[in-house]
């Protein structure tokens, strides 16, 4: 993640709440206010395909996400459709999993870990998917905290009712400015 629009003064990397100094406390923005940008890379399995070689092909049975369905050491795969695969894997496992409220991520994850590789989108095809999906996600819905699945109903109560407080001070606090 390039948190750069997060800390504009810049942050420790060890002491993440002070500027660079390490002395200076850092005043940092909040995630949903700001645009960020998100890197996935090395999942284990990187490979140099050179920009003028068609078709863009890679072997290797090994990687992070052993679940993709066409890795192999024999069998030539489109390395671009398995990294398609393993990020919406982990949005599945990370995300959908994890938290009870991300159902509106389900179809972006179904369409990034079809079994087919042709089958899968484009890199571009998953973003313009997942910014229709944005679109349709209301605002209280997506500053909301995201409810672990795992929570029994005392914590969703008391968690969801610091979120709604919290939610009434910002927005109260962003109509004030």
């Amino acid at each position: 993640m390039d948190a750069n629009a997060l800390f504009p003064k810049g942050f420790n990397p060890v002491y993440d709440i002070f500027l660079p100094d390490g002395i200076t406390p850092a005043s940092g923005r909040s995630r949903k206010d700001m645009p960020i940008t998100y890197y996935y890379i090395h999942f284990g399995i990187s490979v140099y395909i050179p920009p003028d070689t068609h078709p863009k092909l890679a072997v290797g049975p090994h990687g992070r996400d052993q679940e993709v369905p066409e890795l192999s050491a024999d069998i030539p795969y489109d390395p671009f459709k398995v990294d398609i695969f393993i990020i919406g894997n982990f949005f599945r496992r990370n995300l959908y999993d994890v938290f009870s409220n991300v159902g509106f991520f389900l179809p972006l994850i179904e369409f990034m870990t079809r079994r087919q590789p042709e089958s899968r989108p484009t890199a571009e095809e998953a973003l313009a998917q997942w910014q229709k999906i944005r679109e349709r996600v209301s605002y209280v819905h997506r500053a909301w905290r995201p409810r672990l699945r795992k929570d029994d109903w005392a914590l969703k109560v008391v968690f969801d009712t610091y979120c709604l407080f919290r939610g009434m001070y910002y927005s109260g606090k962003w109509l004030v400015n």
